[in-house]
């Protein structure tokens, strides 16, 4: 029942989703996704390079290609979402005694509208929880009904989930150590519990070994993805505040963020490298930066902490609230916020010690979670395993607290309890109703690429107001009004940007879009000026010389412009435009 209802509400919010942006332009994460298993599709995995990340779900997407677009993957991405909530029912039952507790935890996970709202993206998140809550499900009935073949069946659920998130590898030791309800037998591994451990580590091997192999023979080891070198040095590297901060710049989606990792390393190394010696590279640049300063990591890694307990939305990708707000309004009614998860569930967790005899997995899987986020970076979308694990325990806080209810000597400590809850809700969802304006900046850019102007321009509204205004707010919103052709406002708002001050590596761009409309003003001397600004500018990129040498080619400059053609086209080899350029030139 709990199933069918979680499925109908996420098929409901999708049927919303069609009037957002997002889901007619694919942004960062999910268009990576989307390309790669294009490529998949087409070509096949043979002709993969070592798997930079867990390859699982770009494969699940490659199947699932067709004239549908990506609606056959949405759609079983709610339907794995509605079984990963509905297995909450029988885990609550497993772990903590009570499947009342785990009724509760469904509905609590339900509830949780960021858990909601990436299920309808094209993201691995609905994939990899369904695979955890099987394997967690799995787990307990093997402790229930001991023996080779159902810890072999909880191994295989655990190395299908590993390929979908590489990083369930570290839960595998606590799964385990739970197979058998004792580890030792006198002064000898107890036989039960090897036999058990014998079969969950066979089978969680053979599912994983393709992807081994795959990587092994491509010069990568024996590893399921090589992100987590470059990933360890984004999450730690001097200057790090907890969230995904880029190795560079032009670091833009996951295959320009490999290239650049790759082609970084190597001129450090000044040879060429194996993608394992390039995430060897950076396992140590990370350890480097660790050891460098030890006291300024633990001030991070409390940084790291306060955003996993955010009561608000530290988004990476998608705003919760300003799609709310905008195009899905079913999200108001999913309105428990994150602190309507965590409190009950540290209360629930505290009041589970009793059963910690049952219990202990459960919490050894959220404590192995928690540790990847501090080790790594934290936002949202790589959080929501760890509250997802939270949800048995606020269910179980529910249950204790409808016992309590019914003892008077009890009643009080409930009513502080659910009053503490209560105000934490209220304050959870103040924050998370808080929008940032990189977020607004990035849906902006969204609706720019799908010409829907006005609807860029009424969402940045409220981050140009006040003084100073926000400079990439002011930057998007020049495009946007370039794009309509309001020149002259289109060059106010750039060089108020300027004025403000760009963040680094963004000065060149917003130069360039400048010299964009002052020449089509026909302002030819002030845009010459602003592609020499733009150059001479820190970021200044292939992109900023490609755009004064086409103005130097539209001045009849030709070997001004083949000057600038040629430098771009050395810069970014990859990139056809330049090299195209050059061709009609007869160069």
């Amino acid at each position: 029942m709990i199933a069918l209802l979680a499925v109908a509400v996420h098929l409901l919010l999708w049927y919303q989703h069609r009037d957002s942006p997002f889901d007619q332009a694919l942004i960062s994460d999910a268009l990576s996704y989307d390309t790669w298993s294009a490529r998949i599709a087409a070509e096949g995995l043979s002709a993969e390079p070592a798997f930079h990340q867990a390859p699982l779900y770009p494969v699940f997407l490659a199947l699932l290609r067709g004239e549908a677009g990506h609606g056959s993957a949405i759609f079983i991405q709610v339907l794995l979402a509605g079984m990963a909530i509905a297995l909450l029912v029988p885990i609550g039952r497993q772990y903590l005694g009570s499947e009342r507790a785990g009724v509760a935890a469904a509905l609590i996970a339900l509830l949780h509208g960021p858990l909601a709202l990436h299920q309808i993206k094209l993201l691995p998140v609905a994939l990899p929880l369904a695979g955890l809550s099987l394997s967690i499900y799995l787990l307990g009935r093997c402790r229930e009904q001991p023996g080779p073949l159902p810890a072999a069946l909880c191994g295989a659920a655990f190395g299908v989930t590993a390929l979908a998130r590489a990083e369930v590898q570290l839960l595998v030791p606590v799964a385990l150590l739970a197979l058998g309800p004792r580890l030792w037998s006198g002064r000898r591994p107890d036989p039960g519990w090897l036999r058990n451990a014998a079969g969950f580590g066979a089978a969680f091997l053979i599912v994983i070994a393709p992807v081994l192999i795959h990587n092994a023979s491509r010069g990568a080891g024996l590893r399921i993805a090589l992100s987590a070198g470059e990933n360890l040095y984004i999450g730690n590297q001097p200057g790090a505040d907890g969230s995904h901060k880029a190795l560079h710049p032009q670091a833009g989606d996951i295959f320009s963020q490999r290239e650049l990792a790759t082609r970084l390393a190597e001129e450090s190394a000044g040879a060429p490298l194996t993608p394992g010696q390039v995430d060897r590279y950076w396992r140590g640049r990370a350890v480097e930066a660790i050891t460098a300063d030890p006291g300024a990591w633990i001030a991070l890694e409390s940084r790291k902490l306060r955003r996993v307990l955010d009561p608000g939305d530290p988004a990476d990708m998608y705003s919760f609230a300003l799609e709310r707000e905008r195009y899905l309004p079913l999200l108001y009614l999913l309105a428990l916020p994150p602190w309507g998860l965590l409190l009950p569930g540290l209360i629930g967790g505290i009041l589970a010690w009793p059963e910690r005899r049952k219990a202990w997995p459960l919490i050894g899987f959220a404590a192995a979670l928690l540790a990847v986020l501090l080790l790594f970076f934290v936002t949202t979308r790589l959080r929501l395993p760890f509250y997802f694990l939270l949800a048995p325990f606020a269910g179980f806080a529910v249950d204790r607290a409808l016992l309590g209810w019914s003892d008077p000597r009890r009643r009080t400590g409930v009513i502080v309890a659910a009053l503490l809850v209560a105000a934490g809700c209220a304050f959870s969802f103040v924050r998370s109703s808080e929008v940032p304006v990189r977020e607004r900046v990035r849906l902006a850019a969204t609706l720019s690429s799908l010409d829907r102007l006005d609807e860029g321009l009424d969402v940045l509204e409220p981050a140009l107001e006040g003084e100073p205004a926000h400079a990439v707010a002011l930057d998007q919103a020049g495009w946007l009004r370039q794009k309509r052709g309001d020149l002259a406002q289109a060059s106010g708002l750039y060089r108020r940007a300027l004025e403000t001050g760009m963040p680094e590596g963004r000065e060149a761009s917003t130069r360039s879009r400048l010299a964009e409309t002052l020449e089509r003003q026909g302002a030819v001397d002030q845009a010459l000026r602003e592609h020499d600004a733009a150059v001479a500018a820190p970021g200044a990129n292939a992109g900023t010389l490609f755009a004064r040498g086409m103005f130097h080619l539209r001045q009849r400059r030709q070997t001004a412009a083949i000057a600038d053609l040629e430098q771009a086209a050395r810069l970014d080899p990859a990139w056809p435009a330049p090299r195209e350029a050059l061709r009609r030139l007869g160069r």
